[in-house]
């Protein structure tokens, strides 16, 4: 069966297989995908099935060693149980010659890894949505009794429609294997996301693949790993013996809820962790989209308080200092509601309700202030501001109010 051509085939390595090389008369090389400590990927055209796949080809060193062929079959023996859409399918693996490869599913788009670190950042909400599928593939291979113990931002593929797809089931390995090893190959993996006991040698279960998944997450929430460090070693300490910062400490804007969350996911002990896959996904908020709020208000002290509490109440808090600061923000990243302060520099909140009235803006707004004065409340009204709150906040009777009007959006 001829093979497709292009115009001008693509090197696919230096010293490597090369775009038009053939392994068993079968797959004809395309170009390499990438390379790590263990293999390379190309991908491929089966000809025999008329489509292109992905093909890992083990490096000839590691393919040498005494016992390494037949761990590497088993694992994909296990690999292929896993049929789910956020999981990369493994389809089978051969041999030509002195290379020996695995055949699996060829994905489209860019790691998670690169999507996140791109020119445009993604919203939480598209990140926790990206993650309850992530979630929702692992799950399917835990009920298999198969655990991962790779999983890192690198080793999940998106889709050009926006899917997450886990790759690289290789490593993976049987939750009811005895087996207890401090050997460098059982430690095979990424230091920055290796649950404690991995790096102590101990038993890897699914609460493993728990703490890994639980750095991706804070990865993904604050732009940052909560872990570093000069070495692998220094790494690996720090994961042993030090506390993550919490999220918010970075990022405030991390919702309260997502905060205790993550930490859950990273405890050290894999008993105060989320005890299967299940848990989390239950914990996380029935909408992917997390509603925003923006709170305009002058005085500090109040905004802090009051976006401390929304957080806490699972809300993504956006801020501004004055009403002019407001409508700029407003405009740009559309919040679910705006709570708005009375007495403001250059624009109070009545002058940014008659603003966004006259523009057409339609918003839910709530309105804070020390003032109380029931004309105010009318000349509010008038202006379609529906809830107005006096100060003393009613802390919890006001974010109460914001959830009931959020929930009903």
């Amino acid at each position: 069966m001829p093979w497709p051509t292009s115009a001008e085939p693509e090197l696919a390595g230096t010293d490597r297989l090369r775009a038009g090389e053939s392994l068993t008369d079968r797959y004809q090389i395309r170009r390499l995908l990438g390379s790590g400590g263990m293999a390379d990927v190309y991908e491929a055209w089966d000809g025999e099935l008329e489509e292109a796949i992905a093909i890992k080809v083990l490096h000839p060193g590691i393919a040498g060693q005494e016992g390494m062929i037949e761990r590497f079959k088993k694992e994909i023996k296990l690999a292929r149980k896993v049929v789910h859409p956020n999981v990369c399918r493994t389809y089978d693996f051969g041999s030509s010659e002195e290379l020996k490869f695995v055949t699996m599913e060829l994905l489209a788009g860019s790691t998670l890894d690169e999507l996140t670190r791109g020119k445009e950042p993604l919203d939480l909400d598209v990140k926790i949505g990206m993650f309850r599928e992530i979630l929702s593939g692992l799950e399917a291979a835990h009920q298999l009794g198969i655990i991962h113990r790779d999983l890192k931002p690198q080793n999940v593929m998106v889709t050009p429609d926006g899917h997450p797809v886990i790759m690289d089931f290789g490593i993976a390995r049987e939750l009811h294997t005895t087996e207890v090893t401090t050997t460098t190959s059982d430690l095979i993996g990424t230091p920055a996301y290796m649950a404690p006991e991995r790096l102590l040698g101990n038993q890897a279960d699914h609460r493993t693949d728990i703490y890994s998944l639980g750095v991706v997450l804070y990865e993904l929430a604050t732009g940052k790993r909560p872990f570093s460090g000069i070495t692998v070693f220094d790494m690996a300490q720090n994961q042993l013996s030090v506390d993550p910062p919490n999220p918010t400490a970075i990022e405030p804007n991390v919702p309260g809820w997502l905060e205790q969350m993550i930490l859950r996911m990273l405890a050290k002990s894999p008993e105060d962790r989320f005890q299967n896959v299940g848990e989390v996904l239950a914990y996380l908020p029935q909408s992917d989209r997390i509603k925003t709020v923006l709170l305009v208000d002058d005085d500090s002290t109040m905004v802090k308080i009051v976006g401390v509490h929304l957080n806490q109440a699972g809300f993504s808090v956006v801020t501004a200092r004055d009403g002019a600061e407001g409508i700029q923000i407003l405009l740009a990243k559309e919040p679910d509601l705006l709570c708005l302060d009375f007495k403001m520099p250059q624009m109070d909140g009545f002058q940014v309700a008659d603003y966004l009235k006259r523009q057409g803006v339609k918003v839910p707004i709530f309105m804070l202030t020390a003032i109380q004065d029931p004309q105010y409340k009318k000349q509010a009204a008038r202006l379609g501001i529906e809830q107005f709150f006096t100060k003393p906040l009613d802390i919890e009777g006001f974010v109460e109010a914001v959830t009931r009007r959020l929930a009903s959006l």
